[in-house]
């Protein structure tokens, strides 16, 4: 039998500490700014937790939403899929950035068909070899971020926090996260 419980006493500081964190950032939260003058925003991100790829970003007054995603085929039969979505609460909003703090998580998969013949045995017997090698990797997380407006219809989108990983099989672990998005204001 495992014993989980030292192995979850770091998750459990960490996931304290985060929780403060948000608490005291939603707390700073004491001016209210005009609208939004553009809700809608598409462009590239990057990032630990939420992956990276081509990005959609939705912003109302104080709640947003980023969603990023990229699927790449090759010639090979391989599949590649990269997937994410932050949930963000805008603490302070001025006019050329807007502070937030977001939890978000995604998933990555890849698939590979892979087809082989070998030599084996003392009769110089030939086998086939012909399976699909799958792989899945979750992240989930949060922290705080910054988002400066440009000016030129280009924002760019700064995130640090925490993540925890998993590939649903023995790998785990808890790791610092960092992002960066670049977005143009539809």
């Amino acid at each position: 039998i495992i014993d989980l419980t030292n192995r979850m006493e770091p998750l459990k500081k960490i996931g304290f500490l985060v929780l403060i964190c948000i608490i005291s950032l939603i707390g700073m939260s004491q001016e209210e700014k005009k609208d939004i003058t553009s809700k809608h925003r598409f462009g590239v991100n990057t990032g630990l937790t939420n992956g990276f790829g081509f990005s959609y970003s939705f912003m109302s007054n104080k709640f947003g939403v980023d969603l990023t995603f990229i699927p790449i085929y090759s010639q090979k039969q391989k599949l590649f899929l990269c997937q994410g979505i932050a949930l963000n609460f805008i603490i302070r909003q001025k006019e050329l950035s807007d502070q937030f703090v977001y939890i978000g998580n995604g998933l990555v998969f890849s698939r590979e068909h892979i087809s082989y013949s070998h030599v084996t045995g003392p009769n110089q017997q030939i086998t086939y070899v012909d399976y699909i090698s799958k792989k899945y990797l979750y992240r989930a997380g949060g922290g705080w971020g910054i988002r400066l407006k440009g000016k030129n219809k280009l924002d760019w989108t700064f995130k640090v926090g925490v993540m925890w990983y998993s590939n649903w099989r023995n790998s785990h672990g808890v790791l610092p996260s960092a992002g960066l998005a670049v977005h143009y204001k539809l």
